[in-house]
């Protein structure tokens, strides 16, 4: 039987839910075989009971106990990946360890005589060349061209989904959710067969049935494995990056101003402005200041991207005149303004390594002061103290990234 039976049967099986006859086979030097399980959204394990998979276990059923028997498994290769929904770093990373795990413990559980041939294991995360063929074949995906216009901009995966769930108001991310994100959850296996005999052969290939794994839990102490990488390479760190940033806002009203954001763990952060104004624009628009407003942020999402919600404190001396008739002075020259507040706020990214950030907060703010009359050398008249509630940071802040090494 010539080579393109063996194609025809090999391509039957995959597809077909049983064979009960025997078929005849000529192999080829090398075979490359390849199955691919679906994973159902944040799924670790493989389920054996969809249809897909049930079919595929089935048909390793046959192939691999057949392949055993007569010639030879060289090698296994198996690549786990995710969808592009999700935390790229750790989150789907780690969910695409666990996947390649999931179809590593079931090859060793059903064909033990496997524990002794090399494996070697990808940890793909989210396949975004995969998602952008997908996109590109797929003619009715909404603003088609924007959300390829995204794929091939150089930002980070986590900000690149963002951008697409905001397109149309999320239409165009519930039809991929729909259509292109589905086949994407997904691990790759894929056998290296080398034949034993020079001279073509031919066989019967038993089938076997009714295995009992389909509704079992697979659990294995992990064997001695040979990995395509380091393990300590698969789950490395996420990168991490600093933030150089301005409030465009402070610029505007004259005042400079200049600030960095520093990563703690996935979450979280350091945000720490400092303003310095030492300059008198106009007699009628004096804003002299020298302030701080440190803030813990922690972001719901990627880090130091999207949404995140802070507590911040401050401390500001200040000289300031907004009309003709009135300046305001913190008291003696030595009594800063000083208090805290909750903020919200969201960082969109723009390009590759900037972000364009929207800022919101209010709490409570105790200022003691004295107030001249708005004129060269004008005369102190009063001296007052109060607390203030109310907004307490305001920014539209344009910031750059630095790398940092892990």
């Amino acid at each position: 039987m010539g080579i393109n039976k063996l194609a025809i049967f090999l391509l039957l099986s995959s597809y077909s839910i049983g064979l009960h006859a025997q078929k005849d086979v000529s192999l080829k030097e090398t075979d490359i075989i390849t199955h691919v399980f679906r994973f159902d959204v944040n799924a670790r394990q493989i389920d054996f009971n969809s249809g897909s998979n049930a079919q595929i276990t089935r048909t390793l059923d046959s192939i691999i106990y057949y392949y055993h028997r007569v010639h030879s498994i060289q090698s296994i290769d198996i690549t786990a990946y995710t969808s592009i929904d999700g935390t790229a770093e750790p989150t789907n990373r780690n969910l695409s360890a666990a996947r390649a795990e999931s179809v590593r413990n079931y090859l060793f559980l059903t064909f033990p005589f496997l524990r002794q041939t090399p494996l070697n294991v990808k940890i793909g995360g989210e396949d975004w060349a995969d998602f952008k063929r997908s996109v590109t074949a797929d003619k009715n995906v909404p603003h088609r061209e924007q959300v390829l216009k995204i794929i091939n901009n150089a930002l980070r995966y986590d900000d690149k989904e963002i951008l697409i769930k905001l397109l149309d108001g999320g239409k165009t991310w519930t039809y991929l959710l729909r259509h292109i994100l589905p086949a994407q959850r997904r691990t790759t296996l894929q056998l290296i067969i080398r034949r034993k005999t020079s001279s073509d052969s031919k066989y019967s290939i038993p089938y076997i049935t009714n295995s009992p794994r389909l509704n079992s839990t697979l659990t294995l102490a992990t064997p001695e494995i040979t990995y395509g990488e380091p393990v300590e390479t698969l789950l490395a760190a996420p990168r991490r990056f600093m933030k150089v940033k301005t409030n465009l806002l402070y610029l505007a009203a004259g005042v400079s101003n200049l600030g960095i954001e520093y990563p703690i763990g996935r979450h979280f952060s350091i945000d720490v402005p400092v303003t310095f104004s030492p300059y008198t624009m106009k007699r009628d628009w004096l804003i002299r200041t020298l302030s701080i407003q440190p803030e813990f942020r922690w972001w719901t999402g990627a880090q130091m991207s999207g949404h995140f919600f802070g507590l911040h404190a401050h401390a500001a001396y200040y000289n300031l005149s907004l009309n003709d008739y009135d300046r305001y002075q913190d008291r003696d020259g030595d009594t800063p303004l000083w208090g805290a507040g909750v903020s919200y706020g969201y960082a969109l990214p723009i390009c590759k390594r900037w972000h364009l950030e929207f800022t919101v907060g209010a709490g409570y703010a105790r200022l003691d002061y004295d107030t001249f009359y708005n004129v060269n050398n004008g005369a102190k008249y009063a001296s007052e103290a109060k607390g203030y509630w109310g907004i307490t940071r305001a920014g539209i802040t344009l910031s750059y990234n630095i790398g940092l090494k892990r």
